[in-house]
């Protein structure tokens, strides 16, 4: 057996700096919002919506980064998307890659008193298999699951995984005594969550505020600060404002604010802004199965042609970076930095298509009409327009055209398109790369099929060494460099902006993400 032991992190998260009165960090007869009471160390975080419900495996309630804060997963992501403990202190795989035996913490309790025990995790997992939820696709590898005692789970694949610990890292385990023999979809603990993190819900506010409170219990040591306000501000211009009075401690990339506002913060001396790589990113593609986009030259003309310095510059208003490989460069340890994008270069575009048999008219024109698709999303239509330019310049006539999300989803999936833009988060391992060029992945809009790459793939999740594993899936991108499934555009930047007193961000001081939120604000210091 291969014994694994990753050593926790423990962090100061949200302390205080200063001791100001106006620091509603601190104790303060100003307090951060009305929820807070005197004398309590509150943050207030702006969110952009109302949450539906608490259930975190049965779909998108809205509440993601709100649950990673109640509840805990076997194991979790840090910033680097690297597996750190969770409820689960260690875990050992067996030689063949088919079992994984996870050693839960001990001394653990749900917020209602209860033990934790190794069966809520069985449930957990089970019913999101049964039930289809949220993950489920991703859980196709598990056979079964044991629980020898309350304090071990036995997870048996049908074959080697190795991407099965970033995929349950986004389970969050949930009281199985609460939830075993109700619908899990109408069970009134979804308005109610119980957990075993470090914070517990103390009150939903409908369209106003989600406060939680420290759980003092925590197996990890209590947070230290009392209290977490989500405050709900779907409008930017009010979540700036709210920010600027003094209202909001936080604003992070769920809020409801572009980085459009972000210019004006930045100038103030009481603002900290920090800017982060995520695993988000544009790119466009060609319907492979149509002509002319079979071809791979005119697919890597089309990549010679697009300007992505322009793209970050007009489309995100310099607050994102230009895509360089085909891979997201936040899966640091997959990722393929020596076969890129190629350089814009006008004329070996050009070049190209005339070897293709695409020769420019008397005007200079090789094609007209075509139908840039887009769906409804802010950033994508200033992307087209960028793009419909740069066609341009290499004798392409386009018009762009932009449908509301199921439209576009049904127009794309029938085949009835030429090149369309999107964006997306690329997982947190790269067998998610399947998704989008495996033959039978759901986002392979592309109709692309490379069997080199099917068989990589399916080798990259047996293979369990890493750095095996990344020898796989940097090939994968070598060959996507030569064949242009995709044409990368520009990478998402996660925009957080807090008060210059608030420090022990995850983000800010590199602790990481929790859970399956993009970061949770969580005290692990003991």
């Amino acid at each position: 057996m291969k014994k694994i032991l990753i050593f926790m992190i423990i962090a100061i998260m949200l302390i205080f700096a200063g001791c100001s009165k106006s620091n509603p960090l601190v104790e303060s007869s100003k307090p951060a919002s009305s929820e807070a009471e005197k004398g309590e160390k509150s943050v207030v975080i702006a969110l952009g919506s109302d949450p539906v419900h608490f259930n975190p495996n049965v779909g998108d309630g809205g509440s993601g980064y709100i649950t990673a804060n109640i509840m805990n997963s076997l194991v979790k992501i840090d910033d680097g998307y690297n597996i750190l403990p969770d409820l689960a202190e260690t875990w050992d795989i067996s030689e063949d890659g088919k079992k994984y035996t996870f050693h839960l913490f001990k001394g653990v309790k749900w917020h209602d008193g209860e033990p934790f025990k190794s069966k809520d995790v069985k449930w957990t997992i089970d019913t999101i298999i049964k039930e289809k939820g949220f993950i489920v696709n991703q859980l196709g590898s598990i056979d079964n699951i044991e629980t020898p005692d309350d304090d071990t789970v036995v997870i048996n694949l049908k074959e080697p995984n190795a991407a099965i610990l970033s995929i349950l890292s986004g389970a969050l385990i949930m009281p199985s005594h609460l939830y075993e023999g109700t619908d899990w979809v109408t069970n009134p603990v979804n308005k109610n969550p119980v957990g075993t993190g470090a914070f517990k819900l103390k009150e939903h506010n409908r369209g106003v505020s989600v406060v939680l409170e420290a759980n003092k219990d925590y197996f990890r040591g209590a947070p230290k600060i009392d209290k977490l306000i989500f405050s709900v501000i779907p409008d930017e211009n009010t979540v700036v404002q709210s920010f600027l009075n003094g209202e909001v401690d936080v604003i992070d990339y769920s809020s409801a604010i572009t980085p459009a506002a972000v210019p004006g913060l930045e100038k103030r001396d009481d603002v900290k802004i920090v800017k982060t790589l995520s695993n988000s990113r544009q790119y466009m593609i060609a319907n492979t199965a149509k002509k002319p986009w079979d071809d791979v030259r005119v697919r890597e003309a089309l990549a010679l042609a697009i300007d992505r310095d322009e793209l970050v510059a007009k489309a995100h208003k310099g607050y994102g970076w230009r895509a360089e490989g085909f891979y997201t460069p936040a899966v640091e340890w997959a990722y393929n930095d020596k076969d890129l994008m190629p350089e814009r270069d006008i004329e070996k575009a050009k070049q190209l298509l005339d070897e293709a048999g695409l020769t420019p008219d008397s005007n200079g024109v090789r094609m007209k009409d075509l139908e840039i698709l887009i769906f409804q999303f802010p950033v994508f239509a200033d992307i087209a327009k960028v793009v419909q330019a740069n066609l341009k310049e290499i004798g392409i006539e386009s018009k762009i055209s932009s449908l509301e999300y199921s439209a576009w989803d049904e127009k794309v999936r029938s085949g009835d398109y030429e090149i369309t833009i999107l964006g997306g988060n690329h997982g947190i391992d790269p067998e998610g790369l399947f998704v989008r060029v495996g033959t039978e992945g759901s986002m392979n809009l592309m109709n692309y099929s490379n069997p080199e790459i099917d068989n990589l793939l399916a080798e990259g999740l047996r293979v369990t060494d890493q750095n095996e594993r990344a020898v796989i899936y940097k090939k994968i991108q070598t060959i996507m460099s030569e064949e242009f499934p995709v044409i990368p555009l520009t990478e998402w930047m996660y925009i957080f902006v807090m008060k210059d007193y608030i420090s022990g961000h995850p983000i800010d001081d590199g602790i990481g993400k929790v859970g399956g939120a993009e970061y949770s604000i969580l005290d692990r210091a003991k």
